[in-house]
């Protein structure tokens, strides 16, 4: 079994309803893992948004290894390892 860690990572779009959660479409609700995970192998799943900090609590599964680049990465774009229970 695979390894999970979770952060709380910078989400970007507009909100235009709280319940249920719904993005513009125009401007959608996403959280940028391109931008942040260039070329690494994982699985996300957004499991809770902060919509007043614009946080998305992601759960990430993934190699040992693949996780440390993702802490790099993730550190560089200021986000903020989480634990979950």
């Amino acid at each position: 079994m695979l390894p999970e860690k979770g952060y709380w990572i910078p989400f970007e779009g507009t909100v235009l309803e709280k319940e249920p959660l719904t993005g513009d479409p125009n401007d959608p609700l996403v959280v940028p893992f391109g931008r942040i995970f260039a070329g690494l192998s994982f699985q996300a799943v957004c499991e809770e948004y902060d919509l007043e900090r614009r946080l998305c609590r992601v759960r990430i599964v993934a190699m040992p290894e693949t996780h440390q680049e993702i802490a790099r990465h993730l550190e560089a774009f200021g986000a903020q390892q989480v634990g979950f229970q």
